[in-house]
């Protein structure tokens, strides 16, 4: 017989517990009795209550204790992948429909089952077993017992999501009566200066704005100023799926207007200092992790620069460096290193027992001491309390530690701050609690909210001017039903099987609008960072739809890239903007002087500007790309398996194959050599490769992963078939020297300009011609051919975009005397002869007939270098002048720069 549970006559269901202490409030406004009788609480509270009264003693089960144990189970079975996502899906699965595959299930379908279904019939057994041990009970089961033993009154339920199939059964069960209302509260109208009302003549006169950034880099320049175009709203909500990044962004700017503003988010655990610390440390101290190169030097690079591992800045620095700079660097190695840091052994105590987790006391205690603001303390604090309780839940369940890493990875903790202008300066002040965006009036004054879409949709009706709901793309709210093994046998059975995921987003979305008074702004970019087209979330494009057919169109407003420079105005000088100039040209000021640009004195004693042939092409192609290449070094960032390294490397083998071809008494590569020069081209490959981990860090090429192991491996098939391709082209020349110095000392002058750089081969017939040659990964746009007659007199010559070689010809030709007769590039990964060179070469060489026409020079090739080297010296000149305006020759030039966000960049590049 069923007993009456007089919790209250009514009892009312919200889905947080914001909105429960929010209504209960406007409750007691109403009247001083009006919460008499009224029980307002969340599903799962309400499961809480009546276990704690009339349970049968085992512990609800925990979302960390529901994970531990599927974890726990993964680890035991080899039919299922052991993986997050195969864990997240068992996750719903078990705490849904748990109840459904019981003995009378079994009874009506057991010759139906498949070898698939009875993995599942028998993971759902042991799951309950471990349960039962454990002695926790299922919320699912939990309200099948309360079925047959409690009655309650009226139930309302308010809540944003569809409740669980399961606990609405319970309710039809139990209840009196169940009623589905409304789940978004009226807000109350607010007084004060400044403050909006409710009225329906102004809900009636909502406006609508879309806002299409070609960018997320003029983003927030946008929204900024729609905010600044909305009115004098004194109330905003800002959504984001990342609100954190979104008010950084904008808050600067929106406090000098005035704003208060305030921050309710969430950080992961790998967003917090101390989540980074212990993930990245996880895989070093895990010796049966599998992480790549990058992956380690990636953890250990986040360990340094943590404050929890109290590792001096000099000390950190150095590490770091040698980290990225070796990429033949172990796991062990970087252990070893890191392992003399001051808390390095206490964070490895965190994997090694679960009992470690009273350790992390000592770092609740380290971060009074740590330079961080309230509210990132108070963030650090909640991600290791709830760390340390997963570890406590763990010691209870016999899970190992490392298996918590990934489980720690979920965890997620409140994040949030208000934040205002000093009345006194331009000061920021940073308040330590987060006052009520509804609540907190201030006589009035203006405030902003950014939050998460899911946090929005859960206020009261009507509780702003304006509402700003950002990057509503379909990658941030898809849609997407997801079906697995699981979905597919609850269908099969008849098991009853919900998702709601389409349902739930457009009913926050709708909720979200209606939050607005009197304008609601919509935004995503129409292009991601990869220049790939973006669309609208589905409920965002049948908004648009919808009103489009009504007669009522969404105001849209759209801005591209060229807008970026005031949006990246917003942080430093919030303000409107007064006036507008041209940017001046860059010019090099004396310090990057002295240190960019080297002069010594030629033979005559004349003072000149050194430099390669490569800086001047790199200038020449882009003046500001030089500047910034050479000022950043990014060359130095550390060894990677990329051109860099494959450059390098295919030139060392290639000079030690001609050097021990030579010594085998050839000077070049024929039809009938071949197979001989190509065993010895296989054998010099395998040994360079070999002794690459013993050489200096720099510019190594180390593979460190398969697929890095397959690219070099293919490297050395595209080597051979590049020897083949050489066998039958300049006949009468033969390889004379490899990286052939041309030094500053040797005083070779270049357009005014002294030369210092190697030439990669240099070729010789006996007749004292030489031929200039350059390795290339790709060479597809590299002929340089030129004839003299197709020039019109008034037209004056252009140099070829490609000039290493032909300055190197040059220099060589002054410098030893030689007749040059071609400047090559030649493309180590060529697929056939035809493609194997390009560059410049004289009409005398039979090669020029079948090499490549684009690449022949009519005329005298020397005569050609001297044009060529008129030419460049304008740019050596422009170059000692100092200027560095963005000036990019080509698309081409753009492609590689580092500078994304220049004015100047080649649209596509």
């Amino acid at each position: 017989m069923k007993r009456v549970v007089l919790i209250a006559e009514t009892t009312i269901l919200f889905s947080t517990q914001a909105e429960v202490v929010r209504y209960r409030k406007c409750l007691a406004a109403q009247a001083a009795d009006s919460a008499l009788g009224v029980n307002v609480t969340t599903p799962n509270a309400l499961v809480e209550e009546l276990w704690e009264v009339w349970g049968s003693g085992e512990r609800l089960v925990s979302d960390t204790q529901r994970r531990l144990i599927i974890k726990q189970l993964l680890a035991e079975q080899s039919d299922w992948v052991d993986s997050p996502g195969t864990a997240e899906l068992l996750v719903r699965f078990l705490r849904e429909y748990l109840c459904e595959v019981d003995e009378a299930f079994l009874c009506a379908h057991e010759s139906d089952l498949t070898p698939s279904d009875w993995d599942i019939v028998c993971f759902i057994k042991k799951y309950k077993e471990a349960l039962v041990q454990a002695q926790l009970i299922e919320p699912v089961q939990a309200l099948e017992q309360l079925a047959s033993c409690v009655q309650l009154g009226s139930i309302i339920v308010r809540t944003q999501d569809e409740l669980p199939i399961y606990y609405r059964s319970f309710l039809a069960a139990v209840a009196k009566e169940v009623r589905i209302e409304q789940a978004q509260i009226e807000a109350s109208p607010r007084g004060g200066d400044g403050a909006s009302s409710t009225t329906g003549e102004e809900v009636s006169s909502k406006e609508y704005v879309l806002l299409k950034p070609a960018g997320s880099s003029v983003r927030a320049f946008m929204i900024d100023q729609a905010i600044r175009a909305g009115g004098a709203g004194t109330r905003i909500v800002v959504t984001s799926p990342n609100p954190v990044v979104a008010c950084d962004l904008l808050k600067h700017s929106l406090c000098a207007q005035g704003y208060t503003v305030m921050l309710d988010a969430q950080k992961t655990f790998r967003e917090t200092l101390f989540g980074q610390a212990y993930c990245a440390l996880a895989g070093i101290a895990n010796d049966q992790a599998q992480l790549s190169y990058n992956e380690l030097v990636e953890a250990a690079l986040l360990y340094l620069n943590s404050p929890y591992a109290q590792i001096p800045p000099s000390q950190a620095e150095r590490l770091a460096s040698a980290f990225r700079s070796d990429r033949s660097i172990t796991r062990e190695d970087i252990h070893a290193a890191l392992a003399s840091s001051k808390n390095f052994g206490v964070f490895e105590s965190l994997f090694e027992d679960t009992e470690g987790g009273i350790v992390l006391s000592y770092f609740e205690g380290l971060i009074h001491s740590l330079d961080l603001d309230e509210a990132q303390k108070v963030a650090e604090r909640a991600a290791i309390a709830r760390l340390k309780q997963l570890y406590f839940d763990a010691a209870d369940l016999g899970v190992d530690a490392y298996e918590l890493v990934p489980l720690a990875e979920r965890i997620s903790v409140p994040y949030g701050y208000s934040i205002a202008q000093a009345e006194e300066g331009s000061a920021l002040v940073e308040a330590e609690k987060i006052p009520s965006f509804l609540e907190d009036d201030r006589a009035g004054m203006p405030c902003i909210l950014f939050t998460t879409f899911e946090q929005a949709s859960a206020l009261p009706k009507h509780s702003c001017d304006q509402v700003v709901l950002t990057e509503l793309n379909n990658e941030s709210y898809s849609g997407k039903i997801h079906r697995s093994t699981l979905s597919d046998f609850l269908e099969r059975y008849s098991l009853p099987f919900e998702d709601h995921t389409i349902e739930t987003l457009e009913a926050r979305f709708k909720r979200v609008c209606a939050l607005a008074c009197m304008q609601v702004v919509f935004e995503y970019e129409r292009y991601d960072r990869n220049g790939e087209s973006c669309y609208p979330a589905f409920f965002l494009e049948t908004f648009m739809n919808e009103r489009a057919l009504a007669g009522c169109p969404v105001e849209v407003r759209e801005a591209g890239e060229e807008a970026f420079d005031s949006a990246s105005r917003l942080s430093l000088q919030p303000v409107e903007l007064e006036a507008e100039m041209p940017a001046e040209r860059g010019v090099l000021n004396a310090e990057d002087r002295m240190h960019l640009l080297t002069y010594e004195q030629d033979k005559e004693g004349i003072e000149r500007l050194v430099v390669s042939p490569s800086a001047i092409e790199t200038y020449r192609s882009c003046p500001y790309k030089w500047f910034v290449e050479r000022k950043l070094r990014l060359d130095d960032e550390g060894e990677a398996f990329g051109g860099r390294e494959i450059g390098a490397f295919v030139h060392g083998v290639f000079q030690r194959f001609y050097e021990a071809w030579a010594l085998q008494g050839y000077d070049r590569v024929t039809p009938e050599t071949l197979s001989l020069a190509q065993e010895l081209l296989a054998s010099v490959f395998e040994e360079y490769a070999d002794e690459q981990k013993s050489m200096q860090p720099g510019d190594r090429l180390i593979a460190v992963s398969e697929l890095e192991r397959q690219e070099l491996e293919q490297l050395k098939s595209k080597l051979l078939a590049n020897l083949s391709f050489q066998q039958n082209l300049f006949k009468d020349f033969h390889v004379r020297s490899h990286e052939y110095a041309i030094r500053a000392e040797d005083k070779v002058t270049y357009g005014g300009a002294i030369i210092n750089g190697r030439i990669d081969r240099v070729d010789v017939d006996d007749k004292g011609n030489f031929i200039v040659i350059d390795y290339k990964g790709s060479i597809a746009k590299y002929a340089a051919g030129f004839d003299p007659d197709a020039l019109d007199e008034e037209e004056s010559f252009e140099s070829p975009e490609k000039i290493q070689a032909l300055i190197y010809a040059q220099a060589l030709r002054r410098k030893e005397g030689l007749q040059p007769k071609a400047a090559l590039y030649l493309s180590y990964s060529a697929k056939n002869e035809q493609a194997l060179m390009r560059g410049s070469l004289a009409q005398t060489l039979i090669e020029s007939e079948t090499l490549s026409r684009a690449s022949c020079v009519k005329g005298n090739f020397e005569s050609f270098l001297d044009l060529v080297e008129e030419d460049i010296a304008r740019t050596i000149e422009r170059m000692e002048s100092g200027d560095l305006a963005p000036d990019p020759r080509t698309k081409e030039a753009c492609t590689y720069c580092p500078v994304l966000y220049c004015e100047k960049r080649a649209n596509g590049s």
